[in-house]
């Protein structure tokens, strides 16, 4: 029996620019809230795809094992994370 991967791909395609225009969007309220609404709005496709790529590993993964992916809401909030400096900057 083969093993059931996830598909191939980035969980977001051309990250760096959407996380760009989010944070030119919300330059004054620069909150961790704020970012994940806006991201949301701006790019619903992406959000689709984030909840998608979540799914498919929840459903290949064993019982109680765990996988790589957070949770979508907290995919957003590790993005928002590791990025507020870089962007906050500039």
């Amino acid at each position: 029996m083969a093993k059931k991967r996830v598909s191939r791909g980035s969980v977001i395609i051309n990250k760096q620019e959407k996380l760009k225009a989010v944070f030119n969007e919300i330059k004054k309220d620069i909150s961790e809230e704020s970012f994940k609404n806006k991201f949301k709005e701006m790019f619903p496709e992406a959000w689709d795809r984030i909840i998608r790529k979540y799914n498919e590993y929840e459903k290949i993964t064993k019982p109680n094992k765990s996988h790589p992916m957070p949770e979508p809401e907290k995919y957003l909030s590790n993005l928002y994370k590791t990025n507020i400096e870089k962007y906050k900057s500039s």
